[in-house]
Protein backbone atom coordinates (compact mmCIF):
# COMPACT_ATOMS: atom_id res chain seq x y z
CA UNK A 1 0.00 0.00 0.00
CA UNK A 2 2.74 2.62 0.68
CA UNK A 3 4.36 1.35 -2.27
CA UNK A 4 1.58 2.37 -3.79
CA UNK A 5 1.19 5.78 -2.92
CA UNK A 6 4.33 6.81 -3.52
CA UNK A 7 4.38 5.51 -6.91
CA UNK A 8 1.28 7.29 -7.20
CA UNK A 9 1.86 10.48 -5.15
CA UNK A 10 -1.02 10.03 -3.49
CA UNK A 11 -2.09 10.43 0.22
CA UNK A 12 -2.56 6.86 2.21
CA UNK A 13 -6.14 8.15 2.98
CA UNK A 14 -6.92 8.24 -0.61
CA UNK A 15 -5.82 4.88 -1.23
CA UNK A 16 -8.12 3.99 1.84
CA UNK A 17 -10.98 5.91 -0.49
CA UNK A 18 -10.61 3.23 -3.13
CA UNK A 19 -9.76 0.31 -1.32
CA UNK A 20 -10.55 -1.39 1.83
CA UNK A 21 -7.16 -3.22 2.23
CA UNK A 22 -3.91 -4.31 0.24
CA UNK A 23 -5.93 -7.24 -0.68
CA UNK A 24 -8.74 -5.60 -1.98
CA UNK A 25 -6.33 -4.03 -4.37
CA UNK A 26 -4.64 -7.21 -5.39
CA UNK A 27 -8.56 -8.86 -6.29
CA UNK A 28 -9.20 -5.36 -8.50
CA UNK A 29 -5.25 -6.13 -10.09
CA UNK A 30 -6.30 -9.33 -10.54
CA UNK A 31 -9.67 -9.05 -11.80
CA UNK A 32 -8.28 -6.43 -14.74
CA UNK A 33 -5.79 -8.67 -15.95
CA UNK A 34 -8.11 -11.61 -15.89
CA UNK A 35 -10.83 -9.30 -17.85
CA UNK A 36 -8.30 -8.28 -20.62
CA UNK A 37 -6.46 -11.77 -20.95
CA UNK A 38 -10.35 -13.02 -21.45
CA UNK A 39 -11.35 -10.62 -24.16
CA UNK A 40 -7.78 -11.41 -25.94
CA UNK A 41 -8.71 -15.32 -25.36
CA UNK A 42 -11.86 -14.57 -27.16
CA UNK A 43 -10.55 -12.29 -29.86
CA UNK A 44 -7.65 -14.38 -30.96
CA UNK A 45 -9.67 -17.50 -30.63
CA UNK A 46 -12.46 -15.78 -32.73
CA UNK A 47 -10.09 -14.78 -35.47
CA UNK A 48 -8.87 -18.56 -35.86
CA UNK A 49 -11.93 -19.71 -36.85
CA UNK A 50 -10.20 -21.76 -39.69
CA UNK A 51 -9.80 -24.69 -37.59
CA UNK A 52 -10.14 -26.33 -34.38
CA UNK A 53 -6.06 -26.54 -34.13
CA UNK A 54 -5.61 -23.04 -35.34
CA UNK A 55 -8.03 -21.88 -32.20
CA UNK A 56 -6.05 -23.99 -29.67
CA UNK A 57 -3.20 -22.89 -30.72
CA UNK A 58 -4.36 -19.31 -30.95
CA UNK A 59 -5.91 -19.70 -26.96
CA UNK A 60 -2.54 -21.15 -25.50
CA UNK A 61 -0.70 -18.25 -27.20
CA UNK A 62 -3.55 -15.62 -26.43
CA UNK A 63 -2.32 -16.92 -22.40
CA UNK A 64 1.16 -17.15 -22.98
CA UNK A 65 1.54 -14.00 -24.89
CA UNK A 66 -0.15 -12.36 -22.20
CA UNK A 67 2.20 -12.95 -19.78
CA UNK A 68 5.23 -12.55 -21.18
CA UNK A 69 4.44 -9.24 -23.16
CA UNK A 70 4.52 -7.80 -19.23
CA UNK A 71 5.78 -9.82 -16.26
CA UNK A 72 3.79 -7.94 -13.55
CA UNK A 73 1.05 -9.82 -15.08
CA UNK A 74 2.56 -13.10 -14.14
CA UNK A 75 2.88 -11.05 -10.49
CA UNK A 76 -0.55 -10.83 -10.75
CA UNK A 77 -2.25 -13.88 -12.34
CA UNK A 78 0.54 -16.21 -11.35
CA UNK A 79 2.55 -16.18 -8.79
CA UNK A 80 0.40 -13.36 -6.92
CA UNK A 81 -2.20 -15.97 -6.66
CA UNK A 82 0.08 -18.84 -5.68
CA UNK A 83 0.36 -17.29 -2.15
CA UNK A 84 -2.56 -15.06 -1.26
CA UNK A 85 -6.07 -17.30 -0.84
CA UNK A 86 -8.17 -14.54 -2.24
CA UNK A 87 -6.51 -14.50 -5.39
CA UNK A 88 -5.82 -18.29 -5.08
CA UNK A 89 -9.68 -18.62 -4.95
CA UNK A 90 -10.05 -15.64 -8.11
CA UNK A 91 -7.88 -18.48 -10.05
CA UNK A 92 -9.40 -21.63 -9.42
CA UNK A 93 -12.82 -19.91 -11.01
CA UNK A 94 -10.78 -18.91 -13.86
CA UNK A 95 -9.54 -22.40 -14.49
CA UNK A 96 -13.14 -23.64 -13.53
CA UNK A 97 -14.20 -21.62 -16.60
CA UNK A 98 -11.25 -22.94 -18.99
CA UNK A 99 -12.29 -26.57 -18.43
CA UNK A 100 -16.22 -25.97 -18.75
CA UNK A 101 -15.08 -24.30 -21.96
CA UNK A 102 -12.27 -26.74 -23.56
CA UNK A 103 -15.70 -29.66 -22.40
CA UNK A 104 -18.04 -27.69 -24.53
CA UNK A 105 -15.77 -26.97 -27.54
CA UNK A 106 -14.13 -30.96 -26.90
CA UNK A 107 -17.60 -32.05 -27.99
CA UNK A 108 -18.45 -35.19 -26.83
CA UNK A 109 -22.27 -34.11 -26.07
CA UNK A 110 -24.98 -36.91 -26.70
CA UNK A 111 -27.63 -33.64 -27.77
CA UNK A 112 -29.13 -32.64 -24.34
CA UNK A 113 -26.05 -30.50 -23.07
CA UNK A 114 -24.17 -33.27 -21.39
CA UNK A 115 -20.41 -33.74 -21.97
CA UNK A 116 -19.66 -37.37 -22.09
CA UNK A 117 -16.84 -38.33 -19.24
CA UNK A 118 -13.78 -38.74 -21.15
CA UNK A 119 -14.62 -35.34 -22.70
CA UNK A 120 -15.15 -34.28 -19.14
CA UNK A 121 -11.44 -35.45 -17.94
CA UNK A 122 -9.84 -34.59 -21.21
CA UNK A 123 -11.22 -30.99 -20.63
CA UNK A 124 -9.87 -30.93 -16.72
CA UNK A 125 -6.63 -32.33 -17.65
CA UNK A 126 -6.20 -29.53 -20.30
CA UNK A 127 -6.96 -26.87 -17.29
CA UNK A 128 -4.40 -27.99 -15.16
CA UNK A 129 -1.74 -28.74 -17.77
CA UNK A 130 -2.77 -25.20 -19.11
CA UNK A 131 -2.08 -23.86 -15.31
CA UNK A 132 1.25 -25.58 -14.89
CA UNK A 133 2.00 -24.88 -18.44
CA UNK A 134 1.90 -21.00 -17.28
CA UNK A 135 3.67 -21.06 -14.35
CA UNK A 136 6.50 -23.24 -16.13
CA UNK A 137 7.08 -20.81 -18.82
CA UNK A 138 6.57 -17.68 -16.68
CA UNK A 139 9.64 -19.67 -14.20
CA UNK A 140 12.06 -19.58 -17.34
CA UNK A 141 11.65 -23.70 -17.13
CA UNK A 142 10.34 -24.40 -20.79
CA UNK A 143 13.38 -22.74 -22.77
CA UNK A 144 12.79 -19.23 -24.60
CA UNK A 145 10.90 -20.10 -27.81
CA UNK A 146 7.59 -19.01 -27.49
CA UNK A 147 6.36 -20.11 -30.59
CA UNK A 148 8.10 -23.65 -30.07
CA UNK A 149 6.59 -23.86 -26.60
CA UNK A 150 3.09 -23.02 -28.08
CA UNK A 151 4.02 -25.39 -31.15
CA UNK A 152 4.21 -28.19 -28.97
CA UNK A 153 1.07 -27.38 -25.69
CA UNK A 154 -0.99 -27.46 -28.82
CA UNK A 155 -0.29 -31.08 -29.96
CA UNK A 156 -0.22 -32.13 -26.65
CA UNK A 157 -3.99 -30.32 -26.33
CA UNK A 158 -5.14 -31.69 -29.63
CA UNK A 159 -4.08 -35.55 -29.01
CA UNK A 160 -5.68 -35.19 -25.61
CA UNK A 161 -8.94 -34.10 -27.05
CA UNK A 162 -9.02 -36.59 -29.94
CA UNK A 163 -8.03 -39.72 -27.63
CA UNK A 164 -11.28 -38.65 -25.51
CA UNK A 165 -13.52 -38.08 -28.30
CA UNK A 166 -12.46 -41.47 -29.18
CA UNK A 167 -13.26 -42.91 -25.42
Amino acid sequence: MRGVCRKTGLNPRYFYESFEDRDALLVALYDREAARLAVRIDAETSAARRSIRAQVRAGIGAVLGHLTEDPRRTAVLVTGARGNPLLAERRRRAKDGLVASAARAGGGGDGSGAVRPAVAVAAAMFGGAMDDLAEAWTDHRLGDDLEAVIDHATDVSIALFRRAGQG
